[in-house]
């Protein structure tokens, strides 16, 4: 007997702190739940939680202007960067502070983060 199970939806959790983003056609909102990340597209009623877990709550959120890739930032410093036409993990990084804010430049080469001891 084989089982298809595949990870979807996280049910039970709610939206602790951390950035609130939308996608650039506005139609899809991506927010940190704890240690994950779900995606809720507001024009069809579907939400997707992410298969990334990380090990604390991620605190603050940047999407590019092309919407492809997502940095993630944990409450202990350490940053994700995630492709979210794969919806997986391409690098990690960890820092000595925590970060406060990320943003990503308009032409989407370039990010800058705010890293504070607070």
């Amino acid at each position: 007997m084989k089982f298809g199970y595949k990870f979807s939806n996280l049910l039970g959790t709610v939206y602790r702190s951390g950035d609130i983003l939308f996608t650039k056609d506005g139609n899809t909102l991506i927010c940190p739940v704890g240690n994950k990340i779900s995606l809720y597209d507001l024009k069809n009623n579907k939400a997707i939680t992410l298969p990334i877990e990380a090990r604390f709550n991620y605190r603050s959120l940047a999407l590019s202007p092309n919407g492809c890739i997502l940095i993630a930032a944990q409450g202990d410093g350490e940053l994700h960067f995630i492709n979210l036409m794969f919806k997986n993990i391409i690098y990690r990084k960890r820092l000595k502070g925590k970060v406060k804010n990320i943003t990503f430049s308009p032409c989407g080469k370039y990010f800058a983060l705010s890293v504070g001891n607070n």
